[in-house]
C-alpha cells in the first residue's frame, strides 16, 4: 500500500472520537504527539481492551480491539517507512513531523505529473489482435509519438 494511503487511513482512524473514547472509557490519554508516548498509549489501550478494563460510561464512538489494532498497525507502518527513508533518530519525534516529511518525500513533482499525463494521453489502448495493416499503422503512430516526445524533451531542455 502506498504511504499516502496509509497516512490518510491513519488520520481517518486516529480521530478525536477515537482519542476521546480512549480517554473517557479506558483511561488512556493521547495528549502527546510524541511517537514513543503514542506507541506506549496504543499498547496500553490494547491491553485494557483485551482485559475489558472499561469504565461504565456511554461514549459516542465505541472502539473495538480491531480498531485499536488497525490504528496500531498503521502507526507502525508509518514509523517503519520513516525509519527506512530517513536516518532521523531524535528522541522526541512528533507524529505530525513524520507525516509531513513522508508526504513531502513521496509527493510527485510537477515534471513527474506532466510525464504521466503525456504518457497517458499519447498511449492509446491496443486491441488484443491486430491485422497486418493495423500493426503497420500502430508502428507508424508509435514513431510519430516518439518524435513528438523527442521534440518536447528538446524544448524543455532549452528552457
Amino acid at each position: 500500500m502506498r504511504i499516502g494511503l496509509i497516512i490518510a487511513d491513519f488520520e481517518q482512524s486516529y480521530t478525536s472520537s477515537f482519542q476521546h473514547t480512549a480517554r473517557v472509557k479506558y483511561g488512556v490519554d493521547f495528549n502527546s504527539s510524541n511517537v514513543d508516548k503514542m506507541k506506549l498509549n496504543l499498547f496500553e489501550l490494547n491491553k485494557r481492551l483485551v482485559n475489558n478494563q472499561a469504565a461504565p460510561v456511554h461514549v459516542g464512538y465505541e472502539i473495538t480491539l480491531a480498531d485499536v489494532q488497525h490504528v496500531e498497525n498503521l502507526f507502525n507502518q508509518i514509523i517503519d517507512r520513516y525509519s527506512a527513508d530517513f536516518s532521523d533518530r531524535r528522541p522526541n519525534r512528533k507524529i505530525y513531523d513524520i507525516i509531513q516529511k513522508l508526504r513531502e518525500a513521496n509527493t510527485p513533482t510537477a515534471k513527474d505529473l506532466a510525464k504521466e499525463v503525456v504518457t497517458a494521453v499519447l498511449t492509446p489502448e491496443q486491441p488484443a489482435k491486430l491485422t497486418k495493416k493495423q500493426k503497420i499503422n500502430a508502428e507508424a503512430e508509435k514513431f510519430s509519438k516518439q518524435r513528438i516526445l523527442g521534440t518536447i524533451k528538446k524544448n524543455s531542455a532549452k528552457t
